[in-house]
């Protein structure tokens, strides 16, 4: 299992990207090896961000739906209470952690 980022999944989407090709080659070659690529839930909603600006993240999505890449699991455990302070919500200035 492979955890994958926001940065190599949109160089591998926008072929004006000076990583493009290494990185297509790079998920082709994976794939090719079995290998399972995991993308967080965070890490989607980035990419789906960041592509929305430059062409739309439909082939980003496309690629999930044919699972060419898995929606990795949250599980309470695999979750830091820092992680919330990144994510601002619309509706409320901050998430309110509880123990």
């Amino acid at each position: 299992m492979i955890v994958v980022d926001t940065g190599p999944l949109v160089a591998a989407a926008l072929t004006s990207d000076a990583n493009h090709q290494p990185c297509v080659e790079l998920f082709a070659s994976l794939r090719l090896n079995n290998e399972q690529l995991v993308v967080p839930p965070f890490v989607v909603t980035e990419v789906c961000y960041l592509l929305a600006r430059s062409g739309g993240p439909k082939p980003f999505v496309r690629s999930l739906a044919s699972e060419d890449f898995t929606i990795g699991p949250v599980t309470p455990g695999g979750l830091d209470r820092r992680h919330f302070s990144v994510v601002r919500p619309r509706h409320v200035d901050a998430f309110t952690l509880l123990p």
